[in-house]
């Protein structure tokens, strides 16, 4: 029997956002978000009821979801804001390394040697020394039995190996270990930085103070794994959706920096960190699934929800396996060629597979909207232009279609950010938007009308934006003369200054004791510096 999903009239319409994990591919949809705040004229804070991601896919939705000040219902940062965010801070976060891959592999082949060498060292000691000492209690044992000795025969028990491996090759092998931990530290992305920049981000922008999780504007659901305790963490702020008052809040204290990091903290990556609160967490991202959000939902929501589910991905990775070559691999092989990300990836296809089968079953299929493109160079082609309303929306947009046309495909290289690079996604973010206007404009509309049942605008004003969107959606050719752009509007954004790397370093003891006693005054006490002589400073606060 097919699910019914025909839901009552008195059923709450409940919008959920989710972005999954993909490193600085996180751009790709962060342009549809600046899409779509531009074409509802509207924050995301205003047209959804929960927003939820993990790893990168954190990073925006967290941002977009801080207000202004504690007390304030307008977001501090904008969708334009943070694809601004990714192209300045990324080359911080991810400096360019040669051959950073390869660096890799040769640091993981070094530990597995070790650490094989160390347990084939450890074993072979104590068997040598087993050796001796048959060699020696063997013959021994035979002529104590011929001498007919009344005394039990005592065997000797030699320890040459054991004890040159104990008191030689141990310090020694420890000494390597030290080293190759080093050397691994030394390959990993500096999990600092990223902490430094986002704990001077998520803060509120009138007292600089940070923001605690239960702040949040909306309800936000972010996943990460605790090493600490082995066991996932689901930070997940529930608000109620009729008063919009916190109903369930799982870690109060926890600021929203320290959930991101943890989020973002892939393993392979990044060290894992040490949070404020004392316990170590990693990236859970490549098992965290859409459905996890929903069954928060599920769990804390005291009346049944409508839940439109809005999934916006960092790329599809349509590879073709050959089965012949894979059959005709061992193991090892499989593991360190180009079939080993396969191989790692079963898992993580059947768990989402499984949940997207749930989803649509609790939901759905029409409840769910995925915007995505595959990551291969047929998407580069232009065959989005045949659209009539490109050319307009892409005006509008600020987006130059030539661009586009030539633009070239990202590196599959997750944390590239070279210049070239950071250009060619934020240019595939506008070709996925492009591909996908059948799905995102009539999301805009329903959005919009989301936006007037929680009641962040009126009727009239709804209609206003709906109109808007219809008109470029039907493609009409007549200028619009009313229309402003999203960037140039007078609204609740103002445009960041982000900072440079040397504004985001720690900082150190005399700094720590002068915002201390800046605090103590009431002066400013923003980490961010005021621009160098001959630099133009931030635009003004609206």
């Amino acid at each position: 029997m097919a699910l019914s999903t025909k839901t009552d009239d008195k059923t709450q319409k409940y919008y959920v956002l989710h972005i999954p994990g993909g490193g600085l591919w996180g751009i790709l949809p962060i342009v549809t978000l600046k899409f779509l705040e531009t074409m509802t004229q509207l924050p995301l804070s205003k047209q959804f009821n929960m927003s939820s991601g993990s790893s990168t896919g954190s990073i925006p939705l967290t941002a977009l979801n801080i207000p202004r000040s504690e007390n304030s219902d307008d977001p501090r940062y904008s969708a334009s804001d943070m694809l601004d965010f990714y192209k300045k801070i990324g080359p911080r976060i991810f400096p360019a390394r040669r051959g950073y891959y390869v660096r890799q592999m040769v640091m993981d082949l070094a530990k597995l040697g070790h650490d094989f060498f160390t347990a084939i060292s450890i074993l072979t000691s104590s068997r040598l020394d087993q050796l001796i000492n048959f060699s020696i209690n063997k013959p021994s044992l035979w002529v104590h039995g011929k001498l007919n000795r009344k005394m039990p025969y005592d065997p000797v028990d030699t320890r040459l190996f054991r004890s040159m491996h104990k008191w030689i090759f141990t310090p020694v092998n420890n000494k390597i270990k030290a080293g190759i931990d080093y050397l691994i530290e030394q390959s990993r992305y500096d999990i600092a930085v990223l902490g430094r920049i986002l704990d001077a981000t998520m803060r509120y922008e009138d007292t600089d103070e940070r923001v605690k999780f239960g702040k949040t504007l909306i309800s936000h659901h972010v996943t990460a794994h605790n090493l600490t305790r082995d066991e996932p963490a689901i930070f997940f702020h529930f608000k109620d959706p009729a008063t919009r008052k916190t109903d369930f809040l799982s870690d109060a204290e926890m600021d929203l920096d320290q959930i991101v990091l943890g989020s973002c903290a892939a393993q392979t990556i990044f060290k894992s960190p040490t949070l404020r609160n004392g316990e170590t967490y990693v990236d859970i991202a490549d098992f965290d699934t859409m459905r996890t959000p929903i069954s928060s939902v599920d769990r804390h929501a005291d009346k049944k929800l409508d839940i439109k589910l809005v999934t916006i991905g960092t790329g599809v990775n349509d590879r073709q396996i050959d089965v012949d070559s894979m059959n005709g691999m061992l193991f090892l092989q499989q593991m360190m060629a180009d079939l080993g990300g396969y191989l790692f990836g079963i898992r993580k296809r059947y768990i989402n597979k499984m949940a997207d089968m749930d989803l649509q079953y609790r939901l759905g299929a029409e409840n769910i909207t995925r915007i995505n493109i595959p990551a291969i160079q047929e998407s580069l082609r232009p065959d989005y232009l045949e659209d009539p309303r490109t050319a307009d929306i892409a005006k509008a947009m600020g987006v130059d279609l030539n661009d586009l046309i030539t633009t070239s495909l990202p590196s599959s290289d997750l944390f590239d950010s070279r210049p070239e690079n950071i250009k060619n996604l934020e240019s595939l973010g506008w070709i996925m938007a492009f591909k996908n206007l059948d799905t995102l404009m009539p999301l805009c509309c329903d959005l919009v009308e989301n936006a007037v049942d929680m009641g962040h605008i009126t009727r009239d004003q709804a209609d206003e934006r709906i109109q808007l969107i219809e008109h470029f959606n039907a493609a009409a050719t007549d200028k619009l003369k009313n229309y402003i752009p999203h960037d140039q509007r007078h609204g609740p954004f103002k445009k960041q200054h982000w900072f440079t790397f040397e504004e985001v370093r720690e900082r150190s003891f005399k700094e720590k004791v002068t915002f201390i006693f800046n605090r103590t005054l009431g002066r400013n006490t923003s980490p961010i510096k005021p621009p160098e002589s001959g630099k133009a400073p931030p635009p003004p606060s609206p």
